[in-house]
């Protein structure tokens, strides 16, 4: 059996689809190279190969509400919905990385189009990333240290010309003191502060959030595009 691209939004994958999944993944992220890679799918939330890209999609998922005794309870599970995928392999501590992507730009959730992490969903322990969150256009980083899920970050929102909906290149560059993020070769933002020095895995990342019983959905669904065989260590 060979993998389906067209199954959305559904984690529970026959084994055989599985490894087919796993081995494009591998054999797509460096050109000629083939890279271990972690993957992580939960309920609406999916990594799919699809034509060019290494597609996160998450599904914009509704609150669940339900009557009881004419009162009212909330019985959503979690507030977001994350899908993502990293390398085994890790990149430096230090050096210049470079790639193509592109996100969906959703107007309520996390685009991740690319970045480094020590250990994913661990930002205590080192980060150096792009992010959209929420329609806005940021870049982050995270010193390496403990464990933790809300450690403190640098974060630096871009200006309001930003779009990477389209095939986007982006560059970080990382020194022992700095981290120096890129935009189609024009440099965006600088951290000084919190700059992580271990070597990391490369990462993508969508993450949908969860809206309330009888808000209007958000428009678009959180994707993180990746362009097939584009990341490369260029010094």
């Amino acid at each position: 059996m060979v993998y389906d691209n067209e199954k959305t939004y559904n984690s529970k994958l026959y084994a055989s689809e599985w490894n087919t999944l796993v081995g494009d993944l591998m054999t797509n992220i460096e050109k000629d190279i083939f890279v271990p890679v972690a993957i992580r799918m939960v309920e609406n939330a999916f990594v799919a190969c699809i034509d060019d890209y290494i597609v996160v999609r998450s599904k914009i998922c509704q609150q669940m509400y339900v009557v009881d005794g004419g009162s009212v309870f909330n019985v959503a599970a979690a507030p977001n919905c994350h899908g993502s995928w990293i390398t085994m392999k890790q990149y430096g501590p230090y050096g210049t990385w470079e790639w193509i992507g592109k996100i969906n730009e959703t107007d309520a959730g996390e685009e991740n189009p690319g970045g480094f992490e020590y250990n994913h969903g661990y930002g205590g322990e080192g980060l150096a990333c792009y992010m959209h969150l929420s329609g806005s256009y940021e870049t982050w980083t995270a010193a390496n240290g403990t464990m933790g899920c809300s450690p403190d970050y640098e974060v630096t929102h871009l200006d309001d010309n930003q779009d990477w909906t389209e095939d986007t290149a982006f560059k970080i560059v990382r020194d022992s003191t700095h981290v120096y993020f890129y935009i189609d070769d024009e440099l965006v933002s600088t951290h000084t502060s919190k700059v992580p020095t271990k070597a990391m895995g490369f990462f993508f990342e969508a993450c949908s959030y969860m809206y309330a019983y009888g808000q209007t959905p958000p428009t678009k669904e959180a994707r993180a595009f990746y362009k097939k065989n584009t990341f490369e260590q260029t010094t």
